[in-house]
């Protein structure tokens, strides 16, 4: 290279390259790294402009582009459920500097299919059943009350503030109690010489771990409180919702300190209708499984753990689209727990019982990948009815409605 190449252009990136009499030029401005041979040698920074230069060494590999002619094409099915026969690429006539595989073996033009992709790479991951989330207080020392004007510091406007009272293990002790904002909780209130009774499930706005307590996203019906007795009771908070951990920044301040990943950007450049579904899997590095799980990706929000401990320690979540509290997937729990944790290994679904599993914990290496692989049986009618082959209908069984039964209009009975 000759510095002709280089005059005057403007650093976007640059390496350290630290062999004899050539230009070490990193992102941050370091006298250490300045290695040139040049009548006007000095520090360049991203960003700079490169003055010309006597001469800089040849044959130095500075960086590498892979695969500078990549193309990759997302293929949404949508309203085709189930396994398609097996797709492949005809590249026969796809040209690279003017030639076919035909015409120049040297063109290498090659294609590949597939129903996954790794995402992001990196990272903590944890997931507890929601069946498994709960804290309660031993003692009549509870209180849930409206505020018309939010105590939280994440809201002005009115909301329920829980108190948990001191009777209860702290919040965020243990993945069982840790509770994230915009998730869902169902809260029971029981009072001295009464029975339990449920106020409803409700989203969580903001916690406070240190103080125990919990405020809630809009108001519980002051009739329904007051119904209950719930000032001074026993508080009881259940998980209702599915969702995964995928980081803790144990510090905001520091940049780089992050640990997870925002999926919510991530899915936002695959789905690519409100109709698509796609699957999530952590695979584990530490454990070395892959944990599916039985539901689709639903939304994903970065949000504090605890908004009173400065610097709040932040958390990226993402939920799935399933409420339900049975188990589903492929693992060894009782449908009782109430866990989507799932693998297609055998003998790794074998180890999830639980639904808070040891290496759902604390995951610290995970590799985020997306699997758009149908999600619906490929079978007549949905298998929710019979196909009528002369009048190419389906004839729904009770309970479900559409062209292939696939709605379910009301519980069978």
């Amino acid at each position: 290279m000759s510095s002709s190449d280089y005059g005057g252009a403007v650093i976007q990136s640059a390496t350290d390259v630290t062999s004899a009499a050539t230009v070490a030029v990193p992102d941050t401005d370091s006298a250490a790294y300045t290695t040139m041979e040049s009548a006007s040698a000095g520090s360049y920074v991203k960003g700079a402009t490169f003055d010309a230069v006597a001469h800089v060494a040849t044959a130095v590999n500075i960086a590498t582009l892979a695969d500078p002619q990549c193309i990759r094409l997302v293929v949404n099915f949508n309203g085709i459920p189930g396994d398609l026969a097996a797709l492949k690429v005809d590249v026969s006539d796809v040209k690279y500097a003017g030639y076919t595989n035909a015409q120049e073996a040297n063109a290498k033009v090659s294609g590949t299919v597939a129903e996954s992709i790794t995402v992001a790479t990196g990272g903590h991951y944890s997931y507890t059943a929601p069946t498994a989330m709960t804290l309660s207080s031993t003692a009549f020392d509870g209180a849930v009350a409206n505020e018309a004007t939010c105590s939280s510091a994440d809201s002005t406007a009115a909301c329920t503030q829980i108190t948990m009272g001191t009777t209860a293990a702290n919040l965020g002790a243990t993945p069982k109690t840790t509770f994230y904002p915009k998730t869902k909780i169902e809260v029971t209130c029981t009072v001295s010489g009464g029975a339990a009774r449920s106020l409803g499930i409700h989203t969580v706005l903001s916690v406070d771990e240190t103080g125990n307590k919990i405020w809630l996203e809009g108001l519980i019906p002051a009739s329904t409180i007051s119904a209950s007795g719930c000032t001074n009771a026993k508080i009881k908070i259940d998980g209702r919702s599915h969702f995964a951990v995928t980081g803790v920044d144990p510090d905001t301040a520091a940049i780089g300190s992050e640990t997870g990943v925002d999926m919510g950007n991530v899915m936002a450049d695959l789905l690519t209708s409100s109709a698509h579904e796609l699957h999530l899997s952590a695979v584990l590095t530490a454990s070395a499984g892959t944990v599916d799980h039985a539901s689709t990706f639903d939304v994903a929000h970065v949000v504090a753990a605890d908004t009173t401990n400065a610097p709040a320690a932040t958390s990226t979540i993402f939920l799935f689209a399933t409420e339900s509290l049975v188990t589903a997937g492929h693992n060894a729990a009782a449908s009782s727990v109430g866990t989507i944790a799932s693998s297609r290994v055998a003998a790794f679904a074998a180890t999830i019982i639980d639904g808070d599993e040891d290496f759902t914990d604390d995951e610290a290496s995970t590799s985020w990948v997306v699997n758009g692989k149908g999600t619906q049986e490929t079978a007549e009618c949905g298998a929710r009815g019979l196909c009528d082959t002369e009048a190419g209908q389906c004839k729904c069984f009770p309970g479900y409605i559409g062209l292939s039964c696939s709605t379910q209009a009301s519980i069978a009975m």
